[in-house]
Parts: structure tokens; sequence; C-alpha cells
């Protein structure tokens, strides 16, 4: 507070202030990652476009920048992040996402409502978007599986992370991580007092014999 912002994302069209910003809360694979966790999963990578543009009164219209988010993709936000976040930001008429990777926008909504935007909601599995406005009305955006992209397991979150993605505290998330290794622990020190075990019964045999 009181400082410069870390980070100033672009706006689309004049005036276009922000008013809301939600993190989506599901973290996925970076871009350079994805091909090869689709082909273990088995499923063929959809081409992708850096933006996307959705208005409510016209189709949808993609443009062919596939090249340009290719060569940004690892000069975005916060390029040492492990992961990719996806980010909406509210203006008054407009809700625009973002991601890590990248400094251009993923999607645009526009002309989704009557008036100025209110609030922004994820849902907790990240597919869906609900926009509010003083109009009264609310607008729920839908994305379908893997069109934001592959969602990391949380096993393979660090701790802070996976504590965001499991919606329960980094402590809770740290006393499991410690309760597994206690366990494993565990089982391999049974599984070696159990070797020993019958190492010594064979010598002892060995030894009568």
């Amino acid at each position: 507070r009181g400082g410069e912002p870390c980070l100033a994302l672009p706006t689309v069209g004049e005036n276009q202030g922000s008013l809301v910003a939600k993190w989506c809360p599901t973290f996925f694979f970076r871009r350079g990652d994805e091909a090869s966790v689709l082909e273990k999963i088995g499923i063929t990578p959809k081409p992708t476009s850096s933006y996307s543009s959705v208005d409510a009164g016209s189709n949808s219209t993609r443009s062919n920048n596939s090249q340009k988010q290719k060569k940004n993709s690892r000069k975005g936000p916060f390029p040492e992040v492990k992961y990719r976040m996806v980010l909406a930001v509210a203006c008054a008429g407009t809700v625009i996402l973002y991601d890590t990777e990248s400094w251009e926008p993923l999607a645009v909504l526009g002309g989704i409502h009557f008036a100025c935007i209110t609030d922004l909601a994820w849902s907790p599995d990240g597919l869906t978007l609900a926009v509010s406005s003083r109009d009264g009305y609310v607008t729920v955006a839908t994305f379908e599986e893997f069109e934001l992209g592959i969602p990391v397991p949380v096993e393979m979150l660090p701790v802070a992370a996976a504590a965001v993605a499991a919606r329960i505290p980094a402590k809770t998330v740290t006393e499991r991580a410690a309760a597994v290794a206690a366990a494993n622990a565990a089982r391999a020190a049974q599984r070696q007092a159990t070797n020993a075990a019958k190492q010594a019964a064979k010598a002892a045999a060995a030894a009568a014999a």
C-alpha cells in the first residue's frame, strides 16, 4: 500500500478502470507442459488462441495469434512460477480474463449487462464465472473442460498453493504431508524389521542344521 503497483495489465477500450478482480481457484499447468500432459491422458490438444472476444450481440471472434502467444508465454507477469493462474478482472461493462503466463488477455466478455458490473465469483471447480450487475441480473459464463488449461493435481503443488486449491489452511496441508511421511516411514521400518526377522530365522535354521 502506498507504493508502486507490482504490475499493470492492459484493459480493453477507453476509460476502463478495473472494479473487481478474482482469481480462478484452479491452478493450471504451464502451456509448455500441456501437450505432454494431454498426451499422457490420451487427449488430443485443441488449437488455442491468445485472445478471445465475446459480445452478447454477436458471435465469438478469435484472432490467430498463436505465434505471439508462444513468444510471450514465458515472459508474462510471473515467469518464474511453475504453474499458471487465471485472473478475471471486471471493468464497468467488460470482464477480461488474464493469466500469469502472458500480458495479453485470454478472453473478453463484453455487452453482457445494461448497467455497471458489481462483482465476480468463480465456482470451486473453476469452470463457471458469475458476473453480477446493477441492472439486477447475473451472467453465468461456463468453460469447457481444459478450455482454460489443464488443472495441476493438488499433490503436485507447493504447500501454500495446495492449501488454496484444497480450500484448507496451509498448516493443515503441512500436517497432512508430515502425517503421510510419518506413515510411510513407519511402513518402511516395519518392512525392514520383518525382513530382519526373516533373515534371523533363516540364520538360526541354518545354524541348527
